[in-house]
């Protein structure tokens, strides 16, 4: 009977509960195979490509990926806040950069880690990439200019420099979890705690 409840009250002081970690590669639901477009080319990337979005729910992101066929490029991005998700945006915020020699063997994801950053309902945020430089291939998904939402993330639309009228999107992923709340312990717990006080220290005495 002992240990049933303090069994029991295990499971309650557990009170939080963990957030769920993934990768979600955002692929648009009307080209979702994309191919490549180019080859040997920068193709815009020098004045940099990314792709905008806002969340349903309050998320927190740790890396940044993106699909791309690189041979000693630097490649660079950066995470930021932004004013619109549609025609022309500013950038209101810059969350995370960086920058890194990069090589890959074919098509590849180059993924950057960073600090966790917290992503709030109600803002609007871009994931943009940059390098100099020729790619070896430059694979987009041509979405045309229709937004999309997917795993908590909407409005996902593709950007060129600072505008989102560019019909392709970058393949571009990100490592997310949902932020979850701590899971309030019972009324009823330290009752139950005291409970099994008395019980074992009844125990303790009839063995005596």
């Amino acid at each position: 009977m002992l240990k049933s409840l303090k069994f029991a009250a295990a499971l309650l002081v557990a009170g939080t509960v963990s957030a769920s970690a993934a990768t979600v590669a955002f692929t648009p639901t009307n080209d979702p195979s994309g191919h490549v477009y180019t080859q040997n080319s920068n193709d815009g990337w020098s004045g940099r490509r990314g792709i905008g979005f806002e969340v349903t729910e309050a998320k927190t992101i740790n890396s940044v990926g993106l699909y791309q066929h690189l041979t000693k490029i630097g490649l660079s991005y950066w995470v930021s806040e932004i004013s619109s998700l549609t025609g022309n945006f500013t950038r209101t915020a810059l969350l995370r950069s960086g920058t890194a020699m990069t090589t890959t063997q074919g098509l590849s994801w180059v993924d950057f880690s960073f600090a966790d950053l917290d992503l709030s309902v109600g803002k609007k945020y871009l994931i943009e990439f940059a390098f100099d430089g020729n790619s070896k291939k430059n694979f987009f998904y041509n979405n045309a200019n229709v937004a999309w939402s997917q795993n908590g993330f909407a409005g996902l639309e593709g950007t060129a420099s600072n505008s989102f009228g560019n019909s392709v999107v970058a393949a571009v992923r990100v490592g997310a979890e949902e932020q979850v709340s701590a899971v309030p312990l019972p009324a009823g717990l330290p009752l139950l705690l005291g409970g099994m006080a008395v019980m074992g220290w009844m125990g303790r005495r009839r063995r005596a």
